[in-house]
């Protein structure tokens, strides 16, 4: 996530996800919330949009904890 400061809103938050191999953003979500609905919603953009192949792997510099 990356934190983004807008005058209106506050701080705000990026989720993106990178395809290492052409280093390409393929999908991502801008929100108000820092949540995992903003991550998967990247992810799952980034999914529809490139149909990757079967048994692709999707790396994450952070983990995400739900408590």
């Amino acid at each position: 996530m990356i934190y983004i400061h807008v005058l209106n809103k506050g701080w705000c938050y990026l989720a993106s996800i990178m395809d290492l191999s052409t280093n390409k953003m393929i999908g991502w979500c801008f929100s108000q919330t820092m949540d995992k609905a903003c991550v998967l919603s990247a992810l799952h953009q980034a999914v529809s949009t490139q149909k990757p192949a079967k048994g692709v792997i999707f790396r994450s510099r952070q983990s995400i904890y739900e408590s």
